[in-house]
């Protein structure tokens, strides 16, 4: 079972070698992978190295 960041946005992450932190989906949205309630659309936030933030991905596709 994958969390609110899917498998596929950290092989992304990984594979392109980003200078960052991490990734993040904040507020719990209901159509995150694990919540299965809802079609709210979502986005998965880059945390880059100077603590800022830009979207990486957003769902529903």
């Amino acid at each position: 079972m994958e969390g609110h960041v899917r498998a596929a946005e950290i092989e992304r992450l990984l594979t392109e070698r980003l200078d960052a932190i991490g990734l993040s989906v904040p507020g719990k949205p209901a159509d995150a992978p694990g919540m299965g309630l809802g079609d709210t659309p979502y986005d998965v936030l880059l945390v880059n190295a100077d603590g800022s933030t830009e979207v990486f991905a957003s769902y529903p596709h």
